[in-house]
């Protein structure tokens, strides 16, 4: 089966690779159904449903905050982090890379780094939930600093200090910059709360 008859609603290269497994397996399993017991789909209902937007927030979900691109994705594990690097490089390869990261004390938040962070980003540390199990501000940067030449610009403990102080960074600037919220769902489901209802403020 090809995607190219298909628009999807979801950002993100791997994205495709998601839509063509999940399309592949409803062929499979349609043929191994009696017909009495096949849920028959046409093209256009496929359609709309890959092109529904946004249909899984928190994966490569673009936003706007005070006039500057947001990417939320819960990445938390090597495969994720490699997924939203490689969709970075593809739909923003000539904007710098600002971070806003947090991990939870049970992830394995070196090899994560290793992944995500290139030299010439930045970056803003943040405690996903609490701070108990969390990772810990001077664990991450010793392990950034020796590891990378990216730069930690900052950390606050609170998710939405962190992005207000990102956001704060990126309208100073001269270059076009992207902020990438990662390294938790908890993490981003904060940011998201926060970027939604602020945006929901501000056009009332």
């Amino acid at each position: 089966f090809s995607l190219d008859e298909f628009s999807l609603g979801l950002r993100g290269n791997y994205q495709k690779k998601n839509a063509l497994l999940a399309l592949n397996a409803y062929f499979y399993l349609q043929k191994q159904l009696p017909p009495e017991n096949q849920v028959k789909l046409s093209p256009e209902e496929l359609r709309n449903i890959l092109y529904s937007p946004q249909n899984w927030p928190g994966r490569f979900q673009e936003m706007c905050y005070e006039g500057i691109k947001i990417v939320l994705d819960g990445a938390h594990n090597v495969a994720g982090g490699q997924a939203l690097r490689e969709s970075l490089q593809q739909e923003y390869p000539k904007h710098k890379k600002l971070w806003i990261l947090g991990f939870l004390s049970n992830k394995d938040y070196q090899s994560m780094l290793s992944i995500l962070i290139h030299p010439q980003d930045e970056i803003i540390l943040t405690f996903p939930t609490e701070p108990e199990r969390s990772i810990g501000f001077d664990e991450m940067k010793n392990f950034i600093k020796t590891n990378s030449k990216a730069k930690v610009l900052d950390c606050h403990g609170n998710p939405k200090n962190a992005l207000k102080a990102g956001v704060e960074y990126v309208l100073e600037q001269t270059e076009d910059f992207v902020i990438v919220v990662s390294g938790s769902l908890y993490l981003v489901g904060e940011i998201l709360e926060y970027i939604s209802g602020a945006n929901t403020e501000s056009s009332n």
